[in-house]
């Protein structure tokens, strides 16, 4: 019997998150990281006006790993 949602659907859930300058943040995201793997972290500022460039980022990412 599949013990999670990933296993149960065969579909990976992520989080896609970018860089921040606030250093207690990255910290704590590094330990859920560390935890939980499920994140995606993109090399690009976290911010909410640029978003569409995070948007981007994530698509030439996955265009470039495959």
């Amino acid at each position: 019997m599949p013990c999670n949602l990933e296993e149960a659907t065969g579909l990976a859930f992520r989080f896609i998150t970018s860089k921040t300058n606030d250093k207690s943040k990255m910290v704590e995201l590094r330990k859920e990281v560390a935890e939980y793997d499920d994140f995606i972290q993109l090399d690009n500022e976290e911010e909410y006006s640029k978003l569409p460039y995070k948007t981007l980022s994530f698509f030439i990412e996955f265009h470039m790993a495959n």
